[in-house]
Parts: structure tokens; sequence; C-alpha cells
């Protein structure tokens, strides 16, 4: 049996203010969703700092930062979690502020649809949840917002034809339309036009996607408020197994690419990323695993410029 491992909600957003467009990110149905192989119960992931001292290899506790804003710890957030399966499917999953409290929480339905997703401080209180309903084939059709002391602070409802999302309304706690998205599509489904009209004051954003036959976004352009000037551009590329090798970033002339290396089992084991066409000093990382008897890896070490950098440990319980 596989259970299939799904990075969603808060993580992709978190993930969201370092990158956006064709996202280098595990979605729901993305084409990097990680597998896990056997009757898995429950996984829990810590990562350490790696310390080469005189040959041998150590790992030390990364300490938690004062500011929960500083960007480090927020990224770290996304490697200290842990999930909870039934009869192969992810029911529950949790992220880690570096102290242990958690930072979020998501509750997903049989259908591996996020019903419910919970949003933490650092002292331990709840400061805004979220809900979504979906319908018979799994479309969501309405997310609630929440404060964290359960006021109702915005509300969306999406609305499909033919099974593809057309328009996205969102709006106020007080019932006031806030936004109207509305989406085209072109060449059969290849082409994704998306226009976020703004009631406030009558700005219109847009965007176009661009996807291969097998679904995978191949291009992502943002414009201006005149819908005409572009505003940015990310580019992806896939190999045949539909794994993301190459992302692409063009933001007003800073261009940023990363390049990905998979081995036989679908997981990374290079990386490489460039700031700019004329960098000299690319940023390189390797990984090297260990596996347990069922396949899934318990260990990973990362290596960034071939100096040990990190090091994750899994915990896997089975049935």
């Amino acid at each position: 049996m596989k259970g299939q491992l799904i990075f969603i909600g808060s993580f992709l957003f978190t993930l969201c203010l370092i990158f956006d467009g064709c996202k280098e990110t595990t979605e729901t149905t993305g084409n990097n969703a990680e597998k896990f192989y056997g009757n898995v119960k429950s996984v829990k992931q810590t990562k350490y700092v790696a310390n080469d001292k005189f040959g041998e290899l150590t790992k030390q506790k990364i300490e938690p930062k004062d500011d929960v804003s500083d960007r480090s710890e927020i990224i770290h957030i996304l490697d200290f979690y842990e999930y909870q399966f039934v009869d192969g499917k992810i029911v529950e999953s949790k992220s880690f502020y570096l102290d242990g409290n958690i930072r979020y929480e998501h509750k997903y339905d049989r259908n591996d649809n996020i019903i419910l997703s919970v949003v933490y401080d650092k002292n331990g209180f709840l400061t805004d949840s979220t809900t979504r309903k979906y319908d018979t084939k799994n479309n969501l059709r309405e997310s609630s917002h929440y404060s964290g002391t359960g006021k109702l602070m915005g509300k969306d409802i999406v609305k499909y034809i033919s099974g593809r999302e057309v328009e996205r309304k969102v709006y106020k706690y007080q019932g006031e339309l806030e936004n109207i998205i509305r989406t085209k599509y072109e060449n059969r489904g290849r082409r994704v036009i998306e226009y976020n009209y703004r009631v406030y004051d009558g700005v219109t954003f847009k965007s176009v996607s661009e996807f291969d036959s097998k679904g995978n976004e191949i291009e992502h352009h943002t414009f201006r408020s005149d819908t005409v000037t572009l505003s940015s551009s990310d580019y992806c590329k896939y190999n045949k197994s539909g794994k993301l090798v190459e992302y692409k970033s063009d933001r007003i002339g800073d261009e940023y690419v990363s390049q990905h290396e998979y081995n036989n089992r679908g997981l990374v084991i290079n990386d490489k990323t460039c700031f700019g066409p004329n960098d000299k000093n690319p940023s390189v990382q390797k990984y090297e695993y260990k596996f347990d008897e069922n396949g899934n890896w318990i260990e990973k070490i990362e290596y960034k410029n071939n100096i040990p950098k990190y090091i994750y440990e899994r915990i896997i319980k089975y049935y």
C-alpha cells in the first residue's frame, strides 16, 4: 500500500513568500508529491544542524529565535512536521515551531481534501482558522476564515463549469464583496487566464499560465494593473516522470534559476541555484538518504557546496 504525502495550505502559503508562479513546492496533485510505502501510521520529521567534527558527522538542535517573522525560522518550520494516516489516507498533519509548539494543523477528509486549517502563535494561542467545503467531485466550493476567537473574518465562494473553476468571490466578514477572480481557459485548458478584480478601487490584476499535455504548469506570467505590462515570469521544466527539473523566475530584471536531479526513487539528490546569468558562485545542495525496510527514507543529509549543512530524521510508525 502507498500513502501519499501532501504538502498543503499554510505550508504552500509560506513558500509563496519566497516564490510564486509555477511553484517549486509539493502540491496536493503536484508532480513532486512524495509517497510512503507500507501501512504507515505516522511520520514525524525533525531537522538538525550538521557538524563535521574530526571527520565524524554529528547533529545539533536548531535553536529558536525570538522573532517569529525571521525568515530562517519560517523556512525551518516546513521541515518540522508530523503526519497521521488511516488506511493509507492522510487524516491529520502538523508543523512545529523550533521549540516544539504547533504552528500549523490540518485535518483531511477521506478524499485527501483539507477540511480544517488552524494556525497558532509561538505561545500556543490560536490565531486563525479556515474551514473548507467540497462538492461530490472534490471541487472546493466554499472556504470560511475565522479569527482566533472564532469570529468570521471572510468567505470565498467558488463557481465551476464542467469541473473547472471559473469564478471565485472573496467576501469580507460583513458580507461585503472584496474581490472577484474570473478564470478563462483556452487551447483545451492548456492556457489559463485569470483576472482578479479588486472591487473597492476597480483595479484588475491579470495572470496567464501555460500547461503541458500532462497538466504540469510550464509558464506563469503576472501583469501590472493595466493588464498589459508584464510584471514577472516563471518557467518550469519537467522530466519524463513529471518531476520538476528546472525552475526559472524573472522579476523586473532579477533572475533566479534552480535545477534539480533525482534518483531512481524519485527523491532529489542534487539542487543548484543561481541568481542571475552571471552568478559565479551558485549554491549547490546534495542529498544522501538512508532507508528503512519498507523503502521509506528515515535519514537525509543535506550538503551545501560539499559541506554538511543539515540532517533530517524521520520516525515512521506502521500499523
